[in-house]
């Protein structure tokens, strides 16, 4: 999906800095960012500018709980993350 408006894996906007972990992310961690973007491709309707904002959002979101990325974390998750 980020292929699609030309984002990199290692591009800036797909890295949040600052991170407090280490290693791979949790896979209930993968699930929500994945369903998060699934969901900013979709009211960005292919519009890049509105798909960046959204990722963006999610950044912010990130950098403010940034327990969310950690395997500790997704270990007192129930269910779907």
């Amino acid at each position: 999906m980020l292929k699609k408006y030309k984002i990199g894996l290692e591009d800036k906007l797909n890295k949040v800095r600052q991170m407090l972990h280490s290693g791979t992310h949790p896979e209930k961690y993968k699930q929500w960012i994945n369903r998060l973007f699934k969901n900013a491709d979709n009211l960005s309707k292919g519009d890049a500018a509105k798909f960046t904002n959204y990722v963006e959002k999610i950044g912010e979101y990130i950098k403010k709980h940034p327990d969310v990325v950690t395997h500790k974390f997704a270990k007192t998750v129930k269910g779907k993350f």
